[in-house]
Formats: structure tokens, C-alpha cells, sequence
């Protein structure tokens, strides 16, 4: 089965740390999830010399979101909508995706266009930060 991506590569994130790190990073969110982004330092360089892309991934979803079919339904449908959105933004780095309570009853269609506007409000935060970065470091 060939994947759609092929050019990212899509790996779990597993140490605490790098959760801790990711949890750190830009925060967005709307009805369905909450996203923690932490881009990769290659990534903020230089986004088009970027070729070979690297996405970690944290799926959290607690007990209370549901039984296990039901956080189980939500991780697939998130790993499937986050393989067509980062082809097609281009990103490269951590994400911590947590669900909303509403995202129990959400259609796969519903999260994958959630994820798009939440990258798009990710990446005009990281415009905001890298602005503001680069007139601290000029002064």
C-alpha cells in the first residue's frame, strides 16, 4: 500500500520530553481540537529548501473523551486527515493533537477541515513570533 505522503514522514512522538516540549510551543484551537505545534528548526529556516519532512506525532486523548472505540476512532481519523493536510501546508516538526468533546459525534470530513484552518492560524502566529524575534535581535 503506497501512502499518500511522499515526502513527509510521519513518526509517533514517545518520550515525555518531547511531549513537554511540544506542549510548550503554539497553542490553536476551535470546536473539534486543540493543536500544540512545534516547528522543526529546518522548517523555520527555510520552509522551501525543505524536502525531506519530518512529522512527530502525539495523539492525547483521555478516558473521559470516551470508551476505547471511541478515542480509537478519533486517533485514526486524525493520523488520515493529518497525512493530507501537512502534504499540502508543508510543515515540518511536533504536533500534539487533543480532542474536544464535541469531536466524539464529528464526521472524518469535520476534523480534516478543522486541521487545515488550525495550521493556517498556526502559521500566521509563527509569522507574528518570527517578526517579533527578528526586531529584538536587530535592537
Amino acid at each position: 500500500m503506497k501512502h499518500v505522503l511522499e515526502h513527509a514522514k510521519i513518526t509517533s512522538l514517545t518520550r515525555r520530553l518531547d511531549f513537554d516540549k511540544a506542549h510548550g510551543a503554539i497553542r490553536v484551537g476551535d470546536d473539534f481540537v486543540q493543536i500544540r505545534v512545534n516547528p522543526s528548526a529546518n522548517y523555520l529556516k527555510d520552509k522551501q529548501s525543505c524536502e525531506f519532512r519530518e512529522v512527530r506525532l502525539g495523539i492525547v486523548v483521555s478516558k473521559k473523551f470516551g470508551n476505547s472505540v471511541e478515542r480509537n476512532r478519533f486517533k485514526r481519523i486524525v493520523r488520515f486527515a493529518l497525512r493530507e493536510v501537512i502534504e499540502n501546508v508543508g510543515f515540518s516538526g511536533d504536533i500534539i493533537v487533543l480532542p474536544r468533546n464535541v469531536a466524539k459525534n464529528a464526521k472524518s470530513t469535520d476534523i480534516v477541515n478543522s486541521l487545515y484552518g488550525l495550521f493556517e492560524r498556526a502559521k500566521r502566529k509563527f509569522r507574528m513570533i518570527t517578526s517579533i524575534d527578528g526586531q529584538k535581535d536587530s535592537n
